[in-house]
């Protein structure tokens, strides 16, 4: 709930309003929610169903036949709504010489680290 703030004063459902006002419409959103809410049971079995507990943290899948039903599991599985840092890096191309052999596997070099081993 601590993100609500954060997250609905950028939506475009609250755009122009107070952000106080807009996490307290969430707020009674979320609590009309919770009255009319019916979870699965572990005998329903025969049902297709994704479970999301804690934003992502267990995820339960029942019954995912076909390629369109994984596409949506793996969209939900992947999808990140907490900020989070993404670290990128780049092998330098000294290294990239010592550990590709360039006679095992020459159209996966870059004709860069050829032209430098010369």
């Amino acid at each position: 709930m601590g993100n609500i703030m954060e997250v609905k004063t950028t939506s475009p459902d609250y755009q122009g309003q107070d952000p106080e006002d807009a996490a307290k419409d969430f707020r009674n959103r979320i609590r009309n929610y919770e009255r009319v809410y019916e979870s699965i049971d572990e005998d329903e079995k025969d049902l297709t169903y994704v479970k999301l507990i804690d934003v992502g943290k267990q995820v339960i899948i029942n019954r995912i036949k076909d390629y369109l039903q994984s596409r949506v599991v793996y969209y939900l599985m992947n999808l990140h709504i907490r900020p989070r840092s993404i670290w990128l890096s780049r092998v330098a191309s000294r290294l990239h010489r010592l550990f590709t052999p360039t006679n095992v596997f020459p159209s996966m070099v870059s004709r860069s680290s050829i032209s430098m081993a010369k």
